[in-house]
């Protein structure tokens, strides 16, 4: 029988253990930010699709789709080469920077897209978001 793996637990206690706040759906992630919080890294829900095996016909595994996204408070005032090279560069290199270090301990990667966010929601949000699919090694 196949073990249904916890990847919400996964993602929260590495991000936490980053030091960074973690929310889990997008009003938490919205929802979290004020003056103590200002970076905070967010995982969308997670869609779980099965794995069929070849001969067998049943289900061999699971792979997971969801948006991983790190976030900061945004300035109005501030041009887009001030956001991109002040704040949404250094978030796409530390979102790269641990979808690759999950990759290399506990997920095997399957796809990655990035989709960089300006001035969302009420608060002004800048950040960077990434579409990954994976599965659990």
């Amino acid at each position: 029988m196949i073990r249904i793996e916890d990847p919400v637990k996964m993602f929260r206690d590495y991000v936490l253990n980053r030091g960074y706040e973690f929310a889990y759906g997008s009003s938490s992630f919205i929802n979290m930010f004020n003056e103590q919080i200002t970076t905070l890294v967010g995982l969308s829900p997670i869609q779980t699709s099965t794995i069929i095996g070849d001969i067998s016909g049943r289900i061999t595994d699971y792979s997971y789709t969801t948006d991983l996204f790190i976030g900061q408070l945004g300035s109005v005032g501030d041009t887009y080469d001030d956001k991109y090279f002040e704040r949404l560069n250094v978030l796409k290199t530390e979102l790269v920077y641990m979808i690759n270090e999950l990759s290399c301990k506990t997920i095997d990667l399957i796809s990655v897209n990035f989709t960089e966010f300006i001035n969302q929601y009420d608060a002004n949000i800048d950040g960077i978001s990434a579409k990954i699919q994976f599965t659990m090694v």
